[in-house]
């Protein structure tokens, strides 16, 4: 198709039709902000695993470090001594806490949920759970003289991203660190599961770093240099079987039964991040507690931090290619959809066209990737573009098969049947 016949097929078309190719247009783009901030279960799945494909499509993968979990499974919180109790026993934790200095780690997180129960400082701690509180932060201060501890915040955002937070009261404020060795990180994690939260500097009072940076700067103090806040990067993403082969997954009744020390040679400089993953009705019964879905699947919260904290250790953090950038490439396909969708050629060559848009936007995003560290959204848009493509069609195909009603009915009038 020449350039002349495809400005004449553009010409032929009336007012009415290009109005409606425009409102088509602003309704797509409108769909695709919607859909990208507010991302159906099968968008957000789609979006996810295309993510991870895209991030796993790299020479170099993505290595753990000296990164380590403790996990707290079913065995222990509902068969062993934690008994299935909410608030989680926090004298268990010191223990835990105790057995990985005593075998060399290097520093340790813990990733529960420790703030007060109530934030308007009436109520700092429950007194039934003073005395396990006191026994915690003992250990805390007794182990930072060796080890490096990472203590959990939560932060109150009433207008995220961007707008101003507040810290939550921990029970754990009641107690005095050496700030040396001892760092607070906020744990709660970004609408977009595949960002890496960074440090908060529209925290009230100041400033604080996430969870997953504060493990990072304690594994890597050279990390501190670099300027992490600000807008959210995207990062690489380990399978929970990465980290099973491994060997860096241990059980909280292991660490706490190995009186010969057999793991202190595998625990020795590593960074070791606590958690739980046990399930929240009962022994193997419900859904996993603190699991979130993300490009590698439905993984508790630890695992999640600790992808974070091994994504920034290993440099494994990609920008954003930004809203404008996103916003050019949005209008460019919608104009080119328009245009490809006026033009009259065979159903298969239309889709074919549209599947080269596909591959056009799928390249673009992987070389900007690739070359730029810069990720850019594109499984909406490529989605929208297909689903309009096959609305176009449906309509060519109401439109010819009206035109083909109304000739026959036109010709059954200037021919009546004979009797």
């Amino acid at each position: 198709m020449t350039i002349r016949q495809i400005a004449n097929d553009l010409k032929k078309r009336g007012t009415s039709y290009w109005i409606r190719v425009i409102c088509i247009a602003c309704v797509g783009l409108f769909c695709n902000f919607w859909l990208t901030s507010h991302p159906p279960q099968w968008a957000l799945d789609l979006r996810l695993r295309a993510y991870q494909l895209l991030s796993s499509s790299v020479a170099r993968k993505a290595q753990l470090g000296h990164l380590a979990i403790v996990e707290i499974s079913d065995n222990e919180y509902w068969k062993g001594e934690l008994a299935g109790r909410k608030p989680i026993k926090r004298n268990y934790i010191a223990k835990l806490i105790q057995a990985l200095c005593n075998d060399g780690a290097h520093a340790i997180a813990f990733d529960f949920d420790m703030r007060s129960p109530t934030q308007d400082g009436s109520l700092k701690n429950h007194p039934d759970y003073k005395a396990e509180t006191d026994i915690l932060a003992q250990e805390i201060q007794d182990a930072s003289r060796q080890c490096k501890i990472i203590l959990p915040r939560t932060i109150n955002c009433p207008h995220p991203p961007d707008g101003q937070c507040t810290k939550e009261d921990s029970v754990l404020d009641l107690y005095s660190f050496d700030t040396n060795q001892v760092s607070w990180g906020y744990i709660n994690l970004p609408t977009d599961i595949r960002q890496i939260p960074f440090r908060r500097e529209n925290v009230e009072s100041g400033t604080i770093e996430s969870f997953a940076q504060a493990v990072a700067i304690a594994d890597s103090p050279n990390l501190r240099k670099v300027k992490l806040s600000g807008s959210f990067n995207y990062g690489t993403f380990i399978p929970v079987d990465s980290f099973t082969y491994g060997e860096t997954i241990f059980r909280a009744r292991d660490i706490l039964a190995d009186s010969s020390r057999e793991f202190a040679t595998m625990i020795s400089g590593k960074t070791v991040l606590i958690g739980g993953s046990w399930h929240s009705w009962a022994f193997e019964r419900g859904p996993v507690i603190d699991a979130h879905l993300s490009p590698v699947g439905q993984i508790p919260g630890v695992f999640l931090h600790t992808n974070y904290a091994a994504a920034l250790v290993d440099n494994r953090t990609y920008g954003s290619a930004g809203e404008v950038f996103g916003g050019i490439v949005d209008v460019t396909v919608v104009t080119i959809v328009a245009l490809i969708s006026s033009l009259r050629m065979r159903w298969w060559r239309r889709w074919r066209w549209m599947g080269y848009v596909a591959l056009s936007l799928s390249i673009i995003s992987y070389v900007l990737w690739q070359n730029f560290g810069m990720f850019l959204e594109v499984t909406i848009p490529i989605i929208l573009l297909l689903v309009h493509a096959g609305f176009d069609e449906y309509q060519k195909m109401r439109e010819e098969l009206l035109d083909l009603r109304a000739k026959v009915a036109g010709a059954a009038t200037s021919n009546p049947a004979r009797t």
